[in-house]
């Protein structure tokens, strides 16, 4: 969580936005990455940069089972033109 408060601190929040559905204009989006129980829990990194098991287990479950735990999703893999939206 650290390293997202610098976001705030900076006033960077709307370049962080941008910053995500412009990726999504290229393909699925999955963001791990905001204010959520698990990346307030700092045991469940090695560092700001690193996860460990419990958390790469959450992702790939995530992903590959279609679940919405933790993540918000940008685009729409069904599209391939067209402004990127958040996925519910």
């Amino acid at each position: 969580m650290d390293l997202q408060e610098k976001i705030v601190h900076y006033g960077l929040e709307a370049e962080d936005e941008t910053f995500r559905t412009d990726l999504a204009r290229f393909g699925l989006v999955y963001d791990f990455a905001w204010d959520n129980d698990v990346t307030r829990n700092q045991d469940l990194f090695k560092d700001p940069y690193h996860f460990g098991n419990q958390v790469k287990a959450e992702i790939i479950s995530t992903v590959w089972n279609n679940l919405n735990h933790h993540v918000r999703v940008y685009g729409n893999p069904t599209l391939t033109q067209g402004t990127p939206h958040l996925a519910p």
